[in-house]
Order: C-alpha cells, then sequence, then structure tokens
C-alpha cells in the first residue's frame, strides 16, 4: 500500500532509500551538496527540507539528528562542514542556542583551520511564543521546512557565486 501512495505521487519505488539512517560513525559521505544539523522537531523539517531541495533544486542534503546538545556530537557536525562545506543548524526556539553550539563547535575545530565553509542558522527570531497549532507555529515562525531549504538555497547560490567570481 505504501508504495502505491508513493507512485501516485510521481516517486519510485526506491524512494524509501532515502530515508535510511545510519550512526554518524558508520556513515561514508555521499557527496552531499549541504547539511541540515536538527534537534528535536526539527529533524522532520529538516527531513521535509532535503526533500523539497532534491525535488525543486537537485540539491542532495546531509540530515543530522543530533539528539543531544549535551554531549554534543562535535566530531559529526565537523565532518559535515568538511565534506559539504555548507552547514544549516535547524531549531523550534530562539536562534542561536541550537547553532551556537554547533558554531562553536565547528569555529574551535583544528581540522576546520583554513578551511572555507559556510554556516546558517534556522530558528525563531526573537519573538514571544503564541499559541496555535504545531504546524501553524512552524509556519509563523519561520522554523518550517519551506524556510530552511529557502535558506539552503541562498547559501548554495552564494557559494557558487562566490566561487566562480
Amino acid at each position: 500500500m505504501h508504495f502505491d501512495c508513493c507512485q501516485k505521487l510521481g516517486e519510485q519505488e526506491q524512494f524509501i532509500d532515502a530515508f535510511d539512517w545510519f550512526l554518524a560513525s558508520a556513515y561514508s559521505s555521499e557527496g552531499e551538496d549541504l547539511s541540515i544539523i536538527a534537534c528535536g522537531p526539527s529533524v522532520p523539517e529538516a527531513m521535509r527540507a532535503a526533500y523539497i531541495l532534491k525535488e525543486d533544486f537537485g540539491l542532495e542534503t546531509r540530515v543530522i539528528n543530533m539528539h543531544t546538545v549535551k554531549p554534543l556530537d562535535k566530531e559529526s557536525a565537523i565532518r559535515a562542514a568538511l565534506e559539504t562545506g555548507l552547514v544549516i543548524s535547524a531549531e523550534e526556539h530562539q536562534v542561536g542556542g541550537f547553532g551556537n553550539w554547533i558554531s562553536a563547535a565547528l569555529s574551535q575545530s583544528k581540522a576546520l583551520y583554513g578551511k572555507p565553509f559556510l554556516m546558517g542558522m534556522i530558528g525563531v527570531k526573537d519573538r514571544f511564543g503564541e499559541s496555535g497549532q504545531p504546524w501553524e507555529l512552524v509556519k509563523e515562525f519561520e522554523v518550517s521546512a519551506e524556510h530552511i531549504a529557502q535558506l539552503a538555497k541562498e547559501l548554495v547560490d552564494f557559494r557558487e557565486k562566490r566561487s566562480s567570481g
């Protein structure tokens, strides 16, 4: 039944392979264009953003589910920056909490000294909370998959412009 549903959407039978998961220590690069490091409820939004980026722009995305902030899996974040050159943190609360942890890990890594990479952050932009349904709030606070994908595309375009000019 799942295949029939996906077939109606124009997906291939192998589409399910896009959602394989690996422990970070067992993962080998697939030559992705960018990485999204997400935590908590932002993980499914990051996965949807990866789908949007693939379908609309042909971009391959590595999604990292950073399930704990302390201890932070610094090695996975550093490896993502080294291998893709572009990292976006995605969080469902005020921007900078989780993103700052990722940024600190990357900026303090000797492996990244002298290596060019871009970093962006998605999170709530200094606003007070509101009440509503979860799907309404992720759009209202600009932390949805569409917002993540938009930032990713902007950063990819910036990187391409910078490297060609």
